[in-house]
C-alpha cells in the first residue's frame, strides 16, 4: 500500500514526488544514518517554459495555474512537509526564491527600467503570492526560531527575459547561496537582494 502523504504537483513526464518519504530520507541524511538519496528529477515541479509572450487576456488559465503550482503551492507543501526537520534545528531558515517584479513597489513605478516586464501575469503575480507567503510563515515562525525571507538572484538572462538580463544563471545562484548562508540569526521576514541590501515589498 501506498504511502498516503501530500504529493507535489503532478507534471507531464514526471511521477508526483511524495514529500512524506521524501522528509523522512532528508531526515535520516541530517542525522548520519544513510546516504544522501539519488538526485532525481520527479522531487520537485520544474519550471513552467517562458510565458512571457502571452498578454494578461490572452494567457490560458491553466498556464497561470501551472505557474502558481510551483511558484506558491508547491512552496507551501515542501516548507509545511519540512518544518518539523527545521524546528530540530537551532539554527531554522527558509530562504524563497522571488522576483523583484512581483513587488508591489515595482508593479506601480512606471518609471522602472524593467517597466516592459511589468504585465507578466503568471510570473508577478506569483511571485507576489510568494512574498505575501514568505511574510506569513515568517511572522508564525517567530517564535520557533526559524528565519523565512525571499531572496533574489538578480536579473539573470532567461527565456523569460529573452537572456536580456545582465546575470548568467551561475551568478543568480551564487548569490541565492550567499544570502541563504548570511551568519545573521535575527534578519527574517525581508526581501533580500542581490546586492547585500534588501528590496521593498
Amino acid at each position: 500500500m501506498q504511502n498516503a502523504g501530500p504529493h507535489l504537483p503532478d507534471r507531464a513526464g514526471q511521477r508526483p514526488g511524495n514529500l512524506s518519504d521524501q522528509v523522512v530520507q532528508i531526515g535520516q541524511f541530517v542525522g548520519g544514518q544513510s546516504q544522501c538519496p539519488a538526485d532525481r528529477g520527479d522531487h520537485l515541479p520544474r519550471r513552467p517554459r517562458s510565458l512571457a509572450l502571452f498578454s494578461p487576456t490572452d494567457l490560458p488559465v491553466d498556464n497561470l495555474r501551472e505557474v502558481y503550482e510551483t511558484n506558491v503551492f508547491g512552496v507551501v507543501a515542501v516548507t509545511n512537509a519540512m518544518l518539523p526537520l527545521l524546528r530540530r534545528s537551532p539554527a531554522g531558515y527558509i530562504g524563497n526564491v522571488s522576483s523583484g517584479l512581483g513587488t508591489v513597489a515595482f508593479l506601480t513605478d512606471r518609471d522602472s527600467p524593467l517597466w516592459q516586464f511589468a504585465n507578466l501575469l503568471a510570473c508577478n503575480s506569483s511571485k507576489a503570492a510568494l512574498n505575501a507567503v514568505t511574510l506569513i510563515y515568517a511572522n508564525t515562525s517567530r517564535d520557533s526560531g526559524i528565519r523565512v525571507n525571499a531572496l533574489s538572484p538578480g536579473y539573470c538572462a532567461t527565456d523569460l527575459n529573452n537572456h536580456s538580463g545582465h546575470l548568467t544563471a551561475h551568478e543568480g545562484g551564487a548569490h541565492i547561496a550567499h544570502q541563504a548562508t548570511i551568519p545573521d540569526h535575527n534578519t527574517t521576514g525581508v526581501f533580500l537582494n542581490e546586492n547585500g541590501g534588501t528590496y521593498p515589498w
